[in-house]
């Protein structure tokens, strides 16, 4: 970084600070929480306890100090997530050379296109209908398109034509999720939320030479912040069995500093998480759990 800007870190405490910061942001500082024990465990916490580890996150040194960058981490998958602003209109040709540029086959937009987004100059990527959008050297159609109530799922063929003659189409799932009311916070229920989670991941378990999964919102952060988070709770509750909220909220702001940043987004992710648990028959996620637990102390 000193190469472009040469005056940077020039003190011993600022060197320290930025150490502290990379520990800081790189550490757990939560235990996680069984599955079996969640319920109990949001029950005890109270206003208190939520307010205090709040707190904890919101003052947390890398929100100060780690840059606002688009590649997110998934638990397992490196870089799965690619989230960005919704495009305005004068640069949808840029996020259509993002789509291909990064080998997207699939898309979640938290921006139904309504009168309030045509007022607020956002890009609309694919068409309405049958017709075919052009933009630059993109052709856009919608090939299938079917409502789910809490989404919009279509399929979009993506046409690129080279300055040399030749092109190449992509076909990219696109969700467009739409229970969520701009006045609020968080999503109009857990439920709903999940669900979009869980058909996104099938789609994506269903597509081979796949690039990373694009999630776009208005600013950027706060709703495709909130899906990042709580997509990666549910996963590591699939597969270890236990989560920490506020540990996996922390490496999620070390990338996009100002994710879930009030306490309504806050609470909604352990919200998600009882109610993914809660799908389950409790004495059959149990005895899975206590399986796991047997198998792993043997």
């Amino acid at each position: 970084m000193r190469h472009d800007r040469a005056n940077m870190i020039q003190t011993v405490n600022q060197y320290e600070f930025l150490y502290s910061a990379l520990v800081s942001s790189l550490s757990d500082i939560s235990r996680p929480i069984r599955g079996t024990h969640f319920r109990k465990y949001i029950n005890q916490m109270g206003k208190e306890g939520f307010n205090r580890q709040f707190q904890e996150i919101a003052t947390d040194l890398a929100g100060s100090l780690i840059a606002h960058l688009e590649l997110l981490n998934s638990l397992k998958a490196r870089t799965r997530f690619l989230v960005v602003q919704s495009p305005m209109k004068e640069n949808v040709i840029d996020f259509l050379t993002l789509l291909s540029k990064e080998k997207c086959t699939c898309v979640v937009s938290f921006e139904p296109y309504t009168d309030k987004q045509k007022k607020q100059n956002v890009g609309l990527y694919f068409p309405a209908g049958d017709h075919i959008l052009k933009q630059g050297m993109f052709q856009v159609r919608c090939t299938k398109q079917e409502n789910h109530g809490y989404c919009t799922k279509r399929l979009l063929t993506i046409k690129r034509n080279e300055p040399n003659g030749q092109s190449s189409e992509r076909e990219v799932t696109h969700f467009e999720f739409n229970a969520w009311n701009y006045t609020s916070d968080v999503p109009k229920s857990s439920k709903d939320f999940l669900d979009l989670i869980k058909s996104v991941d099938a789609n994506l378990r269903e597509t081979s030479n796949r690039g990373p999964l694009l999630v776009h919102c208005l600013d950027g952060t706060g709703k495709s912040a909130l899906f990042c988070v709580v997509s990666i709770l549910v996963e590591k509750m699939k597969i270890d069995h236990e989560v920490s909220v506020v540990n996996t909220i922390r490496k999620v702001r070390s990338r996009r500093t100002s994710a879930i940043p009030n306490m309504a987004q806050f609470k909604f992710c352990h919200e998600c998480v009882l109610s993914y648990i809660k799908s389950f028959d409790y004495c059959q996620y149990s005895n899975f759990t206590g399986s796991v637990t047997s198998a792993s102390t043997a």
